[in-house]
């Protein structure tokens, strides 16, 4: 049977500052697996608001001790060397690997999520299924939804972000398959709930149920920000990820592995053979020839989403609102159009949840949906900005399911040429 993945000894330096590389080097780290990620991880550096009401002021006191001295090793200053998480969620806009982070399976990239009881190995670049080189029949074949309702796609999104950053910022245009390491907080503070009651609006339902979400009191962000983690990281280590299916330059690779927590940085570290691979198919992919026979590069990735959009719970909506930055970026000076079927079909959470539904739920959730996506359109994107005069739908206008030929348009006077990206 073939071994555990482990970290590589070159990958353990990046946790430690440049002062400490040699003595890092010396020893072999031991992560806390991602399973147990600490619910108060992600609050090495608040500072301490007690109520003087509740607690005595002797474990105030103590309180506010135990917080400074844990920062004066787990701040952000103190994690070591850590890669940056860019301010926007990178888009794959070119045409061939649109999907590449989706179970869609509509382009040359895409991924499968596999059973619960799955046992993926990977050893000397080949993944192995079940004791077995995984091959695309039998992980299409074992492919399954089980689960797909809780997979968080833009948390995937940020992952790739940290990688593709990387990758564009390196003089060598080398993206290796090597550990990356974030700061902990900054990656957990993309699901904070708000520490407020929510007003239910048709716009901001977070479930299929139209339940309102319960007051959220202060701490509780902390143990659903590890929960949320925890779960997805479990259900990414049971993905593969596929692209140029069915072709001699078929691949198969894991979408994440070697992943963990590092209490003594706060940081969090992952590995994924698919997402990097699938950076280095793309990045030859996007050099194409032009009409006079020159080569040159196409645009393959769009930078107009805000990561904020990560914390959006209507996660639908979510989708849909990639879907349609891909849809304007692709059209460029041309006005964009879809079906509602179209887009529909491009989507993983939104056409899994229509399944089996009465007319009136698939109504229901059409609307929150699209409502709630046009709305991030033009909050949580920079379309406005990049394309003059952009007409985007009002939140009112939603399809229904007996009207699923409805087109949307997307209509402007072309491209901003002041316009600046995200840093």
């Amino acid at each position: 049977m073939k071994k555990e993945m482990e970290t590589t000894k070159d990958a353990v330096s990046n946790l430690f500052t440049e002062t400490k590389e040699k003595e890092a080097a010396e020893r072999k780290r031991k992560p806390v697996p991602a399973s147990k990620l600490s619910q108060d991880a992600d609050t090495a550096t608040e500072t301490t608001n007690v109520d003087n009401n509740t607690f005595s002021m002797v474990a105030k006191e103590e309180e506010i001790t135990e917080k400074k001295r844990r920062g004066i090793y787990r701040t952000k200053a103190k994690a070591g060397k850590i890669d940056k998480m860019p301010d926007y969620l990178p888009v794959v806009t070119l045409k061939d690997y649109r999907s590449a982070l989706t179970i869609n399976n509509d382009s040359s990239a895409h991924l499968l999520l596999l059973p619960v009881n799955s046992k993926l190995e990977y050893e000397d670049k080949i993944l192995y299924l079940n004791g077995q080189i995984a091959s695309y029949d039998e992980v299409t074949k074992l492919s399954t939804d089980d689960g797909i309702e809780k997979i968080n796609f833009p948390l995937l999104s940020e992952l790739f972000g940290v990688i593709l950053y990387k990758f564009e910022n390196d003089s060598k245009n080398e993206c290796k398959d090597e550990e990356f390491t974030v700061y902990y907080p900054d990656l957990a503070g993309r699901f904070r709930k708000s520490k407020s009651k929510k007003k239910k609006t048709d716009g901001n339902v977070s479930n299929d149920n139209g339940q309102e979400d319960e007051e959220v009191k202060n701490s509780d962000w902390k143990s659903e920000s590890a929960s949320i983690l925890n779960d997805n990281m479990a259900l990414f280590g049971r993905m593969a990820g596929v692209i140029n299916p069915g072709t001699p330059n078929q691949l198969i690779l894991p979408v994440l592995t070697d992943y963990g927590y590092d209490p003594a940085s706060n940081t969090f570290h992952f590995r994924s053979p698919y997402m990097t691979k699938l950076i280095s198919v793309i990045h030859r992919a996007r050099i194409k020839k032009n009409k006079n026979g020159k080569l040159e590069k196409v645009a393959s990735y769009s930078f107009l989403v805000d990561r904020a959009i990560s914390q959006e719970r209507n996660k639908k909506a979510v989708e849909i609102a990639l879907i349609i930055v891909t849809l304007i970026e692709e059209a460029g000076d041309m006005g964009a159009h879809i079906k509602t079927e179209n887009i529909i079909n491009r989507t993983c959470l939104l056409k899994h949840s229509l399944n089996g539904q009465k007319t009136s739920n698939k109504n229901l959730l059409l609307k929150r949906a699209f409502s709630k996506a046009w709305e991030l359109l033009d909050t949580r994107t920079a379309l406005k900005k990049k394309y003059i005069k952009l007409q985007l739908p009002k939140p009112e206008n939603v399809p229904t399911s007996s009207k699923l030929d409805k087109v949307f348009k997307f209509p402007h006077e072309g491209t901003n040429e002041k316009f600046q990206l995200f840093e």
